[in-house]
């Protein structure tokens, strides 16, 4: 049961935005990597339920590292579709010139969000 919701969680996202991008087959579905981070996660669930239960929230944490690794991903994804490949590999040498630079973003957006939750920001509601 476990693999299924993961399946469906790490994949359906990625199947979407490659849908609203015209990207088809969407990669979810013709990747085996993703598969593959779906079924390591169900793993990973499984064995590490006993630590989990013991944090205070940790649907909270998982969600802030999953948008900080997915926002990372998806922007990738649309400078390389949007953009073509070539100005992709441009862009990513002018502004990050390190491999280092997407672990930085993803870092950062979940330091942000696990911030914003411990110290209640919000935003604006109009």
């Amino acid at each position: 049961m476990s693999a299924r919701i993961t399946s469906v969680v790490t994949c359906g996202g990625g199947i979407v935005r490659d849908l609203c991008l015209g990207t088809l087959p969407p990669a979810g579905l013709t990747n085996w990597r993703y598969l593959a981070v779906s079924l390591l996660a169900a793993a990973w669930v499984v064995w590490a339920d006993p630590a989990a239960n013991r944090l205070r929230s940790p649907v909270q944490l998982f969600d802030a590292i999953g948008l900080g690794l997915f926002a990372v991903a998806g922007a990738k994804k649309v400078v390389a579709v949007r953009a073509g490949v070539g100005a992709e590999v441009e862009l990513s040498q002018l502004v990050a010139g390190s491999a280092w630079t997407p672990w930085f973003a993803a870092t950062v957006c979940i330091v942000l969000r696990l911030t914003s939750l411990r110290f209640g920001w919000r935003l604006p509601v109009i």
